[in-house]
């Protein structure tokens, strides 16, 4: 039997590659926060070599097993994606990917383009340059993973349905492996882990996070069976995809690489995007803290009809701010996991995009109706642009931000571990 690192997974998010304000940056604007790697090739934040420390403790005598991409990581939104995969690939060579066995990347909206050149790559190129019959893009690849087995067994399994589940598992692509430096598994738009613990089996949904926002989740009424008591999962999630995807590619990959930065980009295509004044609210991470924070606060009371000075933190904020489309996209990830993992227990969700940390936060989500409730531990990864040391949510301003990167363990009993950066 093949040892195992108790750590089953390490859970990152939002490093955002390329952005002078990321993780990871050829020419960060505020340098004191980072450290210079190879003669000033390229830098990284000083947390997140913290991080890279932290790493080689834990795996001393054996390797994690997973490491888990949860979107934002290559930031092609922002950056010209040349500059980006370059970037990447000296990182991923030099910190992080050498502590692991393989890698799952679950892709953001900054991302969203990865995944585009993946499916077209994998279906349609490189079967037609072997002879061979292209295949439709799926649209979304959907993996479980179940942390209680050990290495030699194949414990990622694609539940998507049809054929092309089957022939996209596993992401064989010289490109992206060559970026990371070993195998890399993608799942789209979520990731189901499971696993035992005193006899019951535990169920996490990991996703990004961008379709848990109006700004980015441009989903209707028009939808197909959105609000039917019978769900067809694997049909809603494409569906919430087909939805998306065209606006998705449009700010978040064809704005960056056509114009010189995202404001001429509106500015030039105002005609296309109908909510501009949404589509500004979540290019928020560009704004100043305190232009952000006036607008934040300003929004969320507008929505609520009131102040909201007395309610749950930000985090949870956003969250029932976006109630309507949160609860219909748990309800999905619950069923698909019920529908495929029998006597399973939904009970964590993970996910990242807002940079706002949580662990272990409360969330009540609805089904159909008011009178069928499900109550689920909420983690968020937090992010790695502007970071702030300390936290600022006061009590007299519950609007300032803690930016302060989140990452985490996923112990292979379903237990969920933050990891402290600061010393």
């Amino acid at each position: 039997m093949c040892r195992k690192n108790k750590r089953g997974a390490l859970v990152i998010s939002d490093l955002h590659i390329g952005d002078l304000n990321g993780a990871v940056s050829i020419n960060p604007k505020e340098r004191e926060n980072y450290i210079k790697v190879k003669n000033g090739a390229y830098y990284i934040h000083k947390l997140l070599y913290n991080l890279d420390n932290q790493l080689k403790k834990e795996t001393k005598n054996i390797k994690i097993e997973y490491l888990i991409l949860m979107g934002d990581i290559l930031d092609v939104a922002v950056s010209n994606e040349a500059d980006v995969y370059n970037l990447a690939k000296k990182f991923f060579k030099d910190f992080i990917s050498k502590y692991f066995h393989k890698i799952i990347y679950i892709p953001g909206n900054h991302d969203h383009h990865l995944w585009e050149m993946i499916q077209s790559h994998n279906n349609i190129i490189s079967r037609i340059e072997n002879n061979k019959e292209a295949f439709r893009i799926p649209n979304i690849n959907e993996l479980s993973l179940n942390l209680n087995v050990v290495r030699k067994t194949d414990k990622i399994k694609a539940i998507n349905d049809g054929v092309s589940s089957k022939k996209f598992k596993h992401c064989k692509n010289s490109f992206i492996e060559s970026i990371f430096g070993k195998a890399v598994y993608l799942s789209y738009p979520n990731l189901y882990i499971y696993g035992m613990k005193n006899k019951q089996k535990y169920g996490i949904c990991v996703t990004h996070g961008h379709m848990l926002e109006h700004g980015w989740n441009k989903t209707d009424e028009e939808i197909p069976g959105y609000n039917s008591v019978v769900l067809d999962t694997n049909e809603e999630f494409k569906n919430l995809e087909m939805k998306n995807v065209i606006f998705t590619e449009m700010t978040d990959y064809l704005f960056a690489q056509n114009y010189s930065d995202n404001a001429e980009a509106l500015k030039n295509n105002e005609d296309l995007v109908k909510n501009r004044e949404e589509i500004l609210g979540d290019f928020k991470l560009f704004l100043p803290d305190s232009v952000y924070n006036k607008y934040l606060k300003q929004k969320d009371e507008e929505d609520r009809g009131g102040s909201i000075d007395n309610l749950k933190p930000i985090n949870l904020q956003k969250l029932y701010n976006n109630k309507d489309i949160v609860d219909k996209y748990l309800l999905f990830a619950k069923q698909k996991m019920e529908d495929n993992f029998k006597g399973i227990v939904f009970n964590k969700f993970l996910y990242g995009h807002t940079h706002i940390p949580s662990f272990k936060d409360k969330y009540l989500f609805y089904e159909f109706d008011e009178t069928k409730g499900t109550t689920i531990e909420l983690y968020n990864t937090g992010g790695w642009v502007n970071i702030q040391e300390k936290s600022n949510q006061l009590e007299e301003d519950r609007f300032e931000i803690d930016k302060y990167p989140n990452p985490m363990f996923i112990n292979s009993d379903g237990e969920i571990e933050k990891i402290k950066l600061f010393f």
